[in-house]
């Protein structure tokens, strides 16, 4: 997504999200069975998502754009999120079909 300032910018939908090795999570990857660690870190990657879409939704609130180019840039962040949020998903529920 491109948008014409740097306004914009901040609230366009990142591509990708990836959790860092340093980040700290609730649980540590030594208290999981080793059967849960990719589900884990499938959650921990939609909690970075879920978390990275309320700060650039926040951004836009707060912005002074119009009321219709804030709809229309919201529309596509929720929409860039929902795409990069359906791949984890279907990771999520094929591990739960083999569980």
């Amino acid at each position: 997504m491109e948008f014409g300032n740097s306004e914009e910018q901040g609230v366009a939908a990142r591509e990708s999200y990836n959790v860092c090795p340093g980040e700290e999570t609730s649980l540590s990857c030594m208290d999981l069975p080793n059967d849960e660690l990719p589900r884990q870190g499938l959650i921990d990657a939609l909690v970075d998502l879920d978390l990275e879409f309320d700060r650039e939704r926040e951004v836009l609130s707060r912005s002074s754009l119009g009321a219709a180019l804030k709809a229309r840039l919201l529309t596509k962040l929720r929409d860039q999120y929902c795409i990069t949020r359906q791949p984890y998903m279907q990771q999520l529920a094929a591990l739960s079909e083999l569980a």
